[in-house]
This record gives structure tokens, sequence and C-alpha cells, in this order.
């Protein structure tokens, strides 16, 4: 069936709740035996407050693929949105803008988050868990769930080491 649309004083209206819902209950075999229904597969499920005052600055997917994460402008916050729910799970605000994250669990649990006043801030799933500076501003950074290293790098030719297992700087590599 199509999406209902009504039209008033020359104003068309659509009426996004008119598809199918899947239950929450359903189980993932379920889930992908109705996907293949034509009216399942061809619906919108909009995520609910998925907006920022100013802007958004960059948008992740957790590797499980269950969560999206968002940053945004004026005052500086990331959110997190629940792809099952399609809702809001939180919101967070920092101190500065933020310039990089990284997910650094399979869901949200733990993050990193570089911000503009050389901070790199660690959050885990209750909040804000630890902070450090670093030396030069930063640009990008990634990181090594081997070594548990975030690599930091930005406007030198250095590349940062910091050791998330220890919470200590390790000897910088040349770029």
């Amino acid at each position: 069936a199509a999406m209902k649309v009504t039209a008033a004083d020359g104003v068309q209206v659509y009426e996004l709740s008119a598809g199918k819902r899947l239950p929450h209950w359903l189980s993932d075999r379920k889930r992908r035996t109705l996907s293949k229904d034509a009216d399942i597969s061809r619906r919108v499920d909009l995520i609910q407050d998925l907006e920022f005052p100013a802007g958004c600055g960059k948008m992740k997917q957790s590797k499980d693929g269950e969560f999206i994460l968002a940053t945004g402008l004026h005052p500086p916050q990331v959110r997190c949105y629940e792809l099952k729910e399609t809702s809001m799970k939180f919101s967070r605000v920092l101190e500065a803008e933020i310039v990089q994250f990284q997910i650094l669990s399979e869901d949200y649990s733990k993050l990193a988050f570089m911000c503009d006043n050389r901070t790199v801030c660690i959050h885990a799933k209750f909040g804000a868990y630890h902070k450090f500076r670093i030396p030069s501003p930063g640009r990008d950074f990634c990181y090594n769930p081997e070594t548990c290293d975030l690599l930091l790098c930005g406007a030198t030719a250095e590349v940062f080491r910091f050791n998330l297992h220890e919470g200590r700087f390790q000897t910088s590599l040349r770029a």
C-alpha cells in the first residue's frame, strides 16, 4: 500500500505512521522472515529527536549495528540513538567542540572524544570517565584494540600514543 496523502488548501500532508510496524518482542529469525514482506520492506522508520540546535558534526554507527552516535554544535554535545527503538538513548554535553570521536567498544559503552581545546575525553556507559590533554591541537585519531592505544595526530609530525590500559602516554611515533 502507498503512503496515505491528504490535501487541504493546497497543502499535502503525508501520514507517516500508516505502514506496518514490527513488534519489539519478535525474534531475529522471525524479523528476517517478515522482512521479505513487501509492505514491511518498503516502510520508513524515522528516528525521533535526530536533530541539533546548530548543526551535526560527525555520525558513526556502533560495530554491533544497534546504535548511532552523533556529535552536535552549540552547545558541544553527543547523542546516542537506539535503532531498535528509533529513539534517543542519551545526550551528553561536553566542555569543548568535538573534532573527532571513536567508538571503542561493540556498542556505545566506551567512547573517546577529541576536542578542540586539546583534550581527549573518555566516556563509559554511565558518563564521563577520564580526560587528558595532548601536546598539540589534534585533528584525528584511531584506536588499536590489540594494544589499547589511542593514536592521535595533529598539527605536528608526531603521532602521540596514549595507552588506555596504563593511563599514560607511550613513546611518540614520527610521521
